[in-house]
Order: C-alpha cells, then sequence, then structure tokens
C-alpha cells in the first residue's frame, strides 16, 4: 500500500485506521461493514476524517515508508448479490438500477459512493495494494484469520444493515447481468467471482 494508492481510493472516508496496531481498514459498502465497524470502533480504529480536507491532512501527515509498517486489510461481495443489495438498500430493483445507473448517480452521488467496482479500493495501477482481502460469502471465517493476524481480541459478529431475504435469480435478468458483468469486470478477475 502507498500513500498515492489511498489518495486515489475513490471514497476517502472509506479508510479507517489504528494507529496503535498498525493497521489500515478499507470499508467496502455493502459487504457486511457495518457489523465490523462496530467491532472495529471498540478496538481504537477510527475514522481519520469524515471530510476531505482532514482525511488530506491525515495523509500528508504519513510516508510510504511509515505505510509500509502498516498492515491493511478489507472485504469484498460477488459483484451479483452487492448490486442487488445496493439496489435494495436504495429502494430500487437491480433491473432499474442497472438501466439508469448513470442517470441514478448522477442525481445520488451516494449511490455512486456505496456501488463503485471493489478493485478500486484494492488495486492501483492494475496490482493489488491491500494485504488481507476477506469474503463476505467466507465472513466468519475470514475475520476469525483477519482477529489472529492483527492481533485482536475474536468475537461473533453481530448482522447489522443487512438484507431480509437473499438474491433470487429473477431479480438478475439478461441486462441487468451484462452491465454487472461489464461494470464490475475487475471485480470477477481480481477476486476470483465467476461471471454468468
Amino acid at each position: 500500500m502507498t500513500i498515492e494508492h489511498l489518495k486515489n481510493i475513490p471514497v476517502r472516508t472509506s479508510i479507517y485506521v489504528n494507529p496503535e496496531k498498525k493497521c489500515i481498514w478499507i470499508r467496502i459498502h455493502r459487504t457486511g461493514t457495518t457489523s465490523l465497524w462496530e467491532h472495529f470502533r471498540e478496538r481504537g480504529f477510527k475514522n481519520p476524517a469524515d471530510n476531505l480536507e482532514k482525511n488530506e491532512e491525515f495523509l500528508n501527515s504519513l510516508t510510504d515508508a511509515d505505510i509500509l509498517t502498516w498492515y491493511s486489510c478489507t472485504f469484498v461481495r460477488d459483484p451479483y448479490d452487492r448490486f442487488v443489495s445496493i439496489a435494495r438498500h436504495f429502494g430500487y430493483t437491480p433491473e432499474y438500477l442497472a438501466m439508469n445507473y448513470d442517470y441514478i448517480t448522477g442525481l445520488r452521488n451516494v449511490v455512486l459512493r456505496h456501488s463503485f467496482p471493489q478493485s478500486r479500493f484494492t488495486h492501483f495501477n492494475g496490482q493489488r495494494r491491500v494485504q488481507f482481502i476477506g469474503k463476505f460469502e467466507t465472513y466468519m471465517r475470514n475475520f476469525g484469520t483477519l482477529c489472529k493476524l492483527m492481533n485482536l481480541d475474536y468475537e461473533e459478529l453481530p448482522k447489522l444493515n443487512s438484507s431480509k431475504r437473499g438474491r433470487t435469480e429473477d431479480e438478475l435478468t439478461p441486462d441487468t447481468i451484462n452491465f454487472i458483468n461489464k461494470y464490475y469486470d475487475d471485480d470477477f478477475r481480481n477476486f476470483e467471482y465467476q461471471k454468468k
């Protein structure tokens, strides 16, 4: 991980740090992060900025040499399931969001922040920059591994802000699948998820 990579993360307020543990957590929306945030917050993780100016100030206080000694982690999710979760979270059907994506994200920046490709948070200049990438699909097992790596106490995470039901196949029309396959192409490749 480098300072340049952190400065190019599309949602700067997704950067959380624990200086004592020398750890950076990149929070990617709709990957089970609300539960993780509660756990990390209680263990000293902080968002160094709630606005771009403070974030820039924090990042400028670090050097690449500092960052090389820190541990970085995040969680990702199957692009199809994540897109359905995003659509539901904002009250859209997946098909409507896919067919009107540019229009909606132009009007509602919050939808855009929730739906950036995950690779934009984990990779920079075509290279993986985050050391530990856990998967939503194996969340508790990956979380246990992460706790050991960071020397954090492990406990079962509650499910917070989760979807009430899983994705059904009829939610993904051919046009929606086509949109997801193109928009999240890097995510399928980088995290080894299978395209339909």
